[in-house]
């Protein structure tokens, strides 16, 4: 029931993210690092993923109030809080909006002694996405290819798309070791397409930029990695800690 994330590894470097900002087709495209793209890639690196809502002066924390066990974060500005869904994790729901498809997010602390149970809050995710929430999702794990969020904690990755016959469901975890505390974050969302199982057996998967700005916040807000408050993610991938 539980889940193993991949150990820590380079498990991604060399992809080059493109990030449809004004829609939710969310779509990657993949490039290999020829030559003709090291002036492209210079320009891109240090390019922070920003959506349009979320290009906003930073703010001291006044979303904090967020707690799992001892330990307090600061809530998403974009997230309402939402449920409990055991004693280690949290789940919050997008905030509605007319420009992107819901999301969800997750922040979960196993208490010592117990795991992330990766597949109970991935169907849970997925069932709150899911128009009929009758059908069962099918899931295919995927190589985790997510946008860089800058933390040194970072020690795995993982990431799967769901299936049910109709719609097709993106989930992401990231597992962050802090001060002898397993921190997991992340985030599932729709695919914005008529998903047919021919999609669902070919898509690579892909990031959201938006719930990944999210989830650097959160995290920063338990870290104080970096002085800014309102953190965000980047558009190229990097080495995870070992």
């Amino acid at each position: 029931m539980t889940s193993a994330f991949p150990a820590a590894a380079d498990l991604n470097a060399g992809r080059f993210f493109h990030y449809n900002a004004s829609g939710m087709k969310r779509k990657i495209a993949y490039y290999g690092f020829a030559a003709a793209l090291l002036g492209l890639v210079a320009l891109v690196i240090s390019a922070p993923a920003q959506t349009k809502k979320r290009a906003v002066k930073k703010t001291a924390s006044t979303a904090a109030g967020c707690r799992i066990g001892a330990t307090a974060f600061r809530c998403s500005r974009y997230y309402a809080k939402g449920e409990a869904l055991d004693a280690d994790t949290l789940i919050f729901k997008s905030k509605p909006s007319k420009e992107e498809l819901p999301s969800y997010l997750f922040v979960s602390m196993p208490a010592a002694g117990r795991d992330f149970d990766e597949n109970r809050v991935k169907n849970r995710i997925a069932v709150k996405l899911a128009a009929d929430r009758t059908k069962e999702f099918v899931w295919r794990p995927l190589e985790p290819a997510l946008m860089n969020l800058d933390s040194r904690f970072e020690k795995a990755q993982i990431s799967s798309l769901g299936f049910n016959g109709a719609e097709i469901v993106h989930f992401v975890g990231r597992r962050f070791e802090f001060r002898n505390r397993t921190v997991i974050v992340g985030y599932g969302y729709p695919a914005e397409t008529q998903a047919v199982r021919r999609e669902f057996e070919a898509w690579l998967g892909g990031d959201d930029a938006g719930a990944c700005n999210e989830i650097a916040t959160i995290l920063n807000s338990i870290t104080k990695e970096h002085r800014e408050t309102e953190q965000y993610c980047y558009l190229m991938t990097g080495p995870l800690s070992k």
